[in-house]
């Protein structure tokens, strides 16, 4: 069987957030009063394949102790669902090209064909070799 997996993984409470508190100052210095301890953290989304559910939930935070969180200082939560038959396969093809939904794509990196890096803003994506 396969199963949609999605994990959240952050900093332990105890361990200072940097970027969680360059955040918060952000907030507050663009007018968001009342904004209090900003945690910033990862999310990652895959498809796991197992015998069964109890068989995936064992890969799955077996991968997350081992790979996807340093244990030291971050901790980390999941959730799993059967996977649906239409993603099965993956993503498709314009899920993160230069043809993909800007919205989505807010702030991200997106690599170029030929390496480059340009940010993909809430302004709409480039096209290689376009500049905005």
């Amino acid at each position: 069987m396969k199963f949609d997996v999605r994990v959240h993984v952050w900093l332990k409470p105890s361990v200072f957030d940097p970027q969680g508190h360059a955040v918060e100052g952000a907030l507050h210095t663009l007018g968001y009063q009342g904004v209090a301890r900003v945690r910033v953290g990862k999310y990652m989304e895959l498809t796991v394949e197992a015998a069964d559910r109890a068989s995936a939930e064992a890969k799955v935070r077996e991968m997350c102790e081992r790979v996807l969180c340093n244990p030291v200082i971050e901790t980390f939560d999941f959730s799993l669902s059967p996977a649906a038959a239409k993603d099965a396969a993956g993503p498709g093809p314009d899920t993160y090209g230069p043809d993909a939904d800007p919205v989505s794509l807010a702030g991200a990196a997106v690599l170029e064909p030929a390496g480059s890096i340009r940010n993909a803003g809430p302004a709409g994506v480039a096209k290689a070799g376009e500049s905005r």
